[in-house]
């Protein structure tokens, strides 16, 4: 005798066929939200020396400080030097404190043209300076202070490095434009 199996039994079971392109689906959605950098774009006369970029994910408050501390990915346009050798981008995990208008490093490591590590740091209790008028820790407190709501031309980006090649080509595009008006 044969049993027959209830119409739910059955659907559930012409699914697997399904399965393997919705895991693929899934396994691309999780990669997308892991990719949590955002672009903070600077003023028109703010340092375009760098494109910066903030983890958003990575972003946390600090109770009754008035700090937030977050993981930024400094990508700059020409290599940087310094005492350990020249670099071009930096991830660099940053606390700011919002009141004071002070910036501090916990840790970082700083990357070659290449992508090679050249140098990493930790410091458990980051020395905190004063944040200067238009410069790249002001961009980065704009959006960190306003919990990623300011400035509203923030953008999420997959991949910063791509994004920051393209980012400085159109400002190089710009520039001679401006120079002629």
């Amino acid at each position: 005798m044969q049993r027959r199996l209830p119409p739910a039994a059955l659907s559930a079971m012409k699914i697997p066929h399904l399965s393997l392109p919705f895991a693929c689906l899934m396994a691309l959605a999780g990669q997308a939200a892991a990719a949590d950098w955002w672009f903070v774009p600077a003023d028109p006369d703010q340092d375009r020396s760098a494109a910066v970029y903030v983890e958003k994910s990575s972003m946390l408050r600090i109770r009754g400080t008035g700090r937030v501390t977050a993981r930024v990915w400094k990508i700059y346009r020409t290599d940087q030097t310094a005492d350990f050798g020249a670099y071009r981008s930096g991830k660099i995990r940053v606390t700011l404190d919002c009141e004071k208008k002070e910036a501090g490093s916990d840790s970082g490591t700083y990357y070659s043209a290449f992508g090679g590590a050249v140098h990493q740091y930790r410091n458990p209790q980051p020395e905190m300076a004063p944040i200067a008028p238009k410069s790249l820790q002001e961009i980065m407190a704009t959006f960190m202070c306003s919990d990623g709501k300011k400035p509203p031309r923030a953008l999420p980006v997959y991949d910063p490095s791509r994004d920051a090649e393209q980012r400085f080509l159109q400002y190089d595009r710009d520039r001679p434009a401006k120079r002629d008006a």
